[in-house]
């Protein structure tokens, strides 16, 4: 059965596109990306002023983004929590037309790790408790204007928040072989014993494969690139984000059509990290997160360009 069409992005994860971005805000006022200070003119006296100790702001807390694709063209996207106890919660927005245009709606959950979505009004979640403690399905018949919770989510895959060497299995919790400094997981499953994984660290990234429902996992082919976000829409043909390099100062996008060779086919115009989602071996989204929040390109051929969905 297969079942990609969404990915994960460990610290969370996705059958959906879960890939993991995380985004450091600032405390300087910003404007399109570039930080912007008030200046005194050299000529300007200085003003005595009474000494005031005034506390740096605390950083927020990194982000994941996971994202969604259906065969009928709708989209799903997410920003979230990548460890426990994070604010703020996760936010989800669905499009009905291709990633072209996005609808708020409300999250089930504080915390999500998977999202799958098979039209505009169909999908699923999985998400957890602010703590990480218990993790649950959701599922919504309504374009995600509600979702109804169910306990069981012993037969899914999904990463765990804040685990980012674990994740959850349709037969329990298995750790994956990760290089030492792994900071998140992109998930891709196929079935109830094969799914896809990509470890990424701040220098490195693995990508693995299982057939056991993860008590093995074997290494996969990859470019000589850091993954930053991988997906699979078919067995075979297979879609990776990788960091800016001299050619693409966004996100090069490489591409495999027999799961052992790759080629760069593409390149995002817009920097930070990713989530890829196709629904087929050409139409796919990417949501970047950034300091100017969720920003999504879209493709029609296949990773070779992108255009700005708004």
């Amino acid at each position: 059965m297969w079942l990609s069409n969404t990915v994960l992005i460990a610290v969370l994860g996705a059958d959906l596109v879960l890939a993991v971005a995380l985004v450091t805000r600032h405390s300087a006022r910003t404007v399109s990306d570039v930080q912007v200070f008030d200046a005194v003119p050299e000529t300007a006296s200085p003003t005595p002023s009474a000494s005031v100790s005034v506390a740096p702001p605390a950083p927020a807390a990194p982000r994941a983004v996971l994202a969604a694709t259906a065969p009928d063209g709708a989209a799903l996207r997410a920003s979230t929590p990548s460890r426990c106890d994070a604010t703020p919660p996760a936010t989800v927005e669905i499009s009905a037309g291709s990633g072209r245009s996005w609808t708020v709606v409300d999250s089930p959950a504080p915390v999500i790790v998977r999202v799958t979505l098979t039209s505009a009004t169909d999908g699923w979640l999985i998400g957890s408790d602010s703590a990480c403690r218990t993790y649950r399905y959701y599922g919504t018949t309504d374009g995600g204007r509600s979702w109804q919770p169910s306990a069981d989510t012993a037969g899914y895959w999904y990463p765990l928040a804040g685990r980012a060497e674990t994740v959850h299995t349709p037969i329990g919790n298995r750790d994956l072989p990760c290089p030492a400094g792994t900071t998140s997981v992109t998930l891709t499953p196929r079935s109830v014993p094969e799914a896809e994984a990509t470890c990424v660290g701040p220098t490195t990234s693995r990508l693995l494969r299982t057939t056991d429902s993860g008590d093995t996992w074997t290494p996969v082919p990859q470019p000589r690139v850091r993954a930053t976000a991988v997906t699979w829409p078919t067995p075979t043909a297979g879609f990776l984000a990788a960091e800016p390099d001299a050619q693409c100062s966004g996100i090069p996008v490489w591409r495999t059509t027999d799961g052992q060779r790759w080629s760069r086919v593409g390149c995002g115009s817009i920097a930070g990290l990713a989530a890829l989602s196709f629904s087929d071996e050409r139409a796919g989204v990417m949501v970047v997160a950034g300091s100017v929040g969720l920003r999504t390109l879209l493709t029609a051929d296949g990773g070779r360009t992108w255009r700005p969905a708004v």
